[in-house]
Protein backbone atom coordinates (compact mmCIF):
# COMPACT_ATOMS: atom_id res chain seq x y z
CA UNK A 1 0.00 0.00 0.00
CA UNK A 2 2.84 2.35 0.79
CA UNK A 3 4.36 1.90 -2.69
CA UNK A 4 1.19 3.04 -4.49
CA UNK A 5 0.69 6.24 -2.51
CA UNK A 6 3.24 8.37 -4.44
CA UNK A 7 1.60 7.24 -7.68
CA UNK A 8 -1.88 8.21 -6.45
CA UNK A 9 -0.53 11.53 -5.23
CA UNK A 10 1.13 12.20 -8.59
CA UNK A 11 -2.04 11.41 -10.54
CA UNK A 12 -4.10 13.58 -8.19
CA UNK A 13 -1.76 16.53 -8.76
CA UNK A 14 -1.84 15.94 -12.53
CA UNK A 15 -5.64 15.77 -12.52
CA UNK A 16 -5.79 19.02 -10.53
CA UNK A 17 -3.46 20.71 -13.05
CA UNK A 18 -5.55 19.54 -16.02
CA UNK A 19 -8.76 20.81 -14.39
CA UNK A 20 -7.17 24.20 -13.72
CA UNK A 21 -5.82 24.31 -17.29
CA UNK A 22 -9.23 23.46 -18.77
CA UNK A 23 -11.04 25.97 -16.58
CA UNK A 24 -8.61 28.63 -17.73
CA UNK A 25 -10.30 28.98 -21.12
CA UNK A 26 -13.79 29.09 -19.65
CA UNK A 27 -12.75 31.74 -17.13
CA UNK A 28 -11.15 33.83 -19.86
CA UNK A 29 -14.25 33.54 -22.04
CA UNK A 30 -16.40 34.69 -19.11
CA UNK A 31 -14.06 37.59 -18.23
CA UNK A 32 -14.08 38.84 -21.82
CA UNK A 33 -17.71 39.83 -21.42
CA UNK A 34 -16.63 42.36 -18.76
CA UNK A 35 -13.08 43.44 -19.71
CA UNK A 36 -11.21 44.23 -22.95
CA UNK A 37 -8.63 41.68 -24.22
CA UNK A 38 -5.61 43.97 -23.72
CA UNK A 39 -6.50 44.61 -20.08
CA UNK A 40 -6.92 40.89 -19.39
CA UNK A 41 -3.61 40.13 -21.09
CA UNK A 42 -1.77 42.78 -19.10
CA UNK A 43 -3.43 41.76 -15.85
CA UNK A 44 -2.72 38.04 -16.23
CA UNK A 45 0.92 38.65 -17.20
CA UNK A 46 1.38 41.04 -14.27
CA UNK A 47 -0.09 38.59 -11.76
CA UNK A 48 2.02 35.66 -12.96
CA UNK A 49 5.16 37.81 -13.12
CA UNK A 50 4.68 38.90 -9.51
CA UNK A 51 4.06 35.27 -8.50
CA UNK A 52 7.26 34.07 -10.21
CA UNK A 53 9.26 36.94 -8.75
CA UNK A 54 8.07 36.04 -5.25
CA UNK A 55 8.85 32.35 -5.86
CA UNK A 56 12.35 33.23 -7.09
CA UNK A 57 12.88 35.43 -4.04
CA UNK A 58 11.65 32.76 -1.61
CA UNK A 59 13.73 29.99 -3.19
CA UNK A 60 16.71 32.32 -3.75
CA UNK A 61 16.98 31.17 -7.37
CA UNK A 62 17.88 34.44 -9.08
CA UNK A 63 20.41 34.11 -11.89
CA UNK A 64 22.74 36.86 -13.09
CA UNK A 65 22.27 37.46 -16.81
CA UNK A 66 24.51 39.08 -19.36
CA UNK A 67 23.22 41.99 -21.45
CA UNK A 68 22.82 39.83 -24.58
CA UNK A 69 20.79 37.27 -22.64
CA UNK A 70 18.53 40.00 -21.27
CA UNK A 71 17.78 41.25 -24.79
CA UNK A 72 17.00 37.72 -26.01
CA UNK A 73 14.86 37.05 -22.94
CA UNK A 74 12.89 40.28 -23.44
CA UNK A 75 12.29 39.53 -27.14
CA UNK A 76 11.22 35.96 -26.36
CA UNK A 77 8.90 37.23 -23.63
CA UNK A 78 7.42 39.85 -25.91
CA UNK A 79 6.71 37.36 -28.68
CA UNK A 80 6.07 34.23 -26.65
CA UNK A 81 4.04 35.69 -23.81
CA UNK A 82 2.59 39.06 -24.67
CA UNK A 83 1.65 38.31 -28.27
CA UNK A 84 0.37 34.89 -27.24
CA UNK A 85 -1.93 36.37 -24.58
CA UNK A 86 -3.20 39.15 -26.82
CA UNK A 87 -3.99 36.74 -29.66
CA UNK A 88 -5.60 34.26 -27.27
CA UNK A 89 -7.93 36.84 -25.73
CA UNK A 90 -8.70 38.37 -29.12
CA UNK A 91 -9.50 34.94 -30.51
CA UNK A 92 -11.73 34.11 -27.55
CA UNK A 93 -13.69 37.25 -28.29
CA UNK A 94 -14.76 35.76 -31.65
CA UNK A 95 -14.77 32.03 -30.91
CA UNK A 96 -15.60 29.52 -28.19
CA UNK A 97 -13.43 28.34 -25.32
CA UNK A 98 -13.40 24.85 -26.85
CA UNK A 99 -11.98 26.08 -30.15
CA UNK A 100 -9.41 28.23 -28.38
CA UNK A 101 -8.20 25.34 -26.23
CA UNK A 102 -7.88 23.07 -29.28
CA UNK A 103 -5.94 25.67 -31.25
CA UNK A 104 -3.78 26.57 -28.26
CA UNK A 105 -3.00 22.89 -27.62
CA UNK A 106 -1.75 22.49 -31.19
CA UNK A 107 0.93 25.18 -30.71
CA UNK A 108 3.73 22.75 -29.67
CA UNK A 109 2.98 20.47 -32.63
CA UNK A 110 2.97 23.36 -35.10
CA UNK A 111 6.20 24.69 -33.60
CA UNK A 112 7.83 21.27 -33.99
CA UNK A 113 6.69 21.05 -37.61
CA UNK A 114 8.05 24.53 -38.40
CA UNK A 115 11.52 23.75 -37.04
CA UNK A 116 13.98 22.63 -39.69
CA UNK A 117 15.26 19.05 -39.35
CA UNK A 118 18.81 18.63 -38.15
Amino acid sequence: MKEGFPLVRSYTILLFCVLIWAGNYLARQFLLSEFPPLFLSAFSLTVISVFFFIMAFVTKSFVRLQRKEIVILCLAGLIGLVANQIFLFSGLKYSTATNASLIFSLAPLITALLLPPY
